[in-house]
C-alpha cells in the first residue's frame, strides 16, 4: 500500500468522522432528555434563592434579576410549562415558579397563578406575600396582556387593584376564560423576558 493510498483512506476517514458529528450535533434533543434538564434547573431554583423583581424608575423599568437556572428555563421556553405548573404548590419557590410561568405559559397558568396568589393573600404582610403578589401581576400581566393591575405597555406605573390582587385577577378570569393566547394580537412590552417569553414565536 503506498503512502499516497493510506493518506487518502486518512482523508476519507476524517471527513466521514466530520459529517457524522456534525449529524450528531444537528440532532434534537430527545423528549426524555429535555424534560430530565427540565427536571434539573427546577430542583436547582432550591439552592439558587430569586431576589425578585423591582422597578426602578418611573416610568416603568423592571429589573426582573433572573437567576441562570431561571434564565435557562424562560430559554427552553413552553415546554418547561407543564413541570413548573406542577411545582407550583411548592412554597419556597412559588414566586420564581410564578414569574418563569409568566414567561413560557399560556391560558393553561392563569388559574393556576390566580390561585397560588390567593393562597398568597391569605398569609401575613410580608417580604414572601409581597414577592408572590407582584411575581402574579407581572405574570398575568405579561401571559393576558390584560390591564386589570396596570397597563401592559410599561409607562407610569398606577397599581389598578393594590389591595386585592388576586381578587380583582380571579374576577377578571371568570369573565375573560375563552382567552387563548394564541388569538392575543397586542403587544408584550416586557422585554425582560427573553424573547417576550414564549410570545414572539406564536402564529
Amino acid at each position: 500500500m503506498t503512502e499516497e493510498v493510506i493518506v487518502n483512506r486518512i482523508v476519507r476517514s476524517l471527513a466521514l468522522l466530520t459529517i457524522m458529528g456534525a449529524c450528531l450535533v444537528a440532532q434534537p434533543a430527545s423528549p426524555e432528555t429535555q424534560e430530565t434538564r427540565i427536571a434539573q434547573l427546577i430542583d436547582t431554583l432550591h439552592r439558587e434563592p430569586w431576589p425578585g423583581a423591582v422597578n426602578i424608575g418611573s416610568p416603568t423599568l423592571w429589573l426582573f434579576r433572573f437567576t441562570k437556572p431561571m434564565e435557562s428555563l424562560l430559554h427552553i421556553g413552553h415546554a418547561a410549562q407543564e413541570a413548573l405548573l406542577r411545582k407550583l404548590a411548592d412554597p419556597e419557590m412559588v414566586d420564581q415558579i410564578i414569574i418563569l410561568l409568566g414567561g413560557v405559559g399560556d391560558e393553561q397558568s392563569v388559574g393556576p397563578v390566580i390561585q397560588a396568589m390567593t393562597l398568597a393573600s391569605s398569609e401575613p404582610a410580608g417580604v414572601r406575600r409581597q414577592n408572590i403578589l407582584r411575581a402574579g401581576n407581572l405574570a398575568l400581566t405579561n401571559i393576558t396582556v390584560a390591564d386589570v393591575i396596570w397597563h401592559h405597555g410599561g409607562g407610569i406605573t398606577v397599581d389598578a387593584c393594590p389591595d386585592d390582587p388576586a381578587g380583582c385577577c380571579s374576577r377578571w378570569w371568570q369573565q375573560n376564560r375563552a382567552l387563548r393566547v394564541t388569538n392575543v394580537r397586542q403587544s408584550r412590552r416586557y422585554s425582560n423576558y427573553p424573547n417576550y417569553g414564549i410570545y414572539r414565536d406564536l402564529p
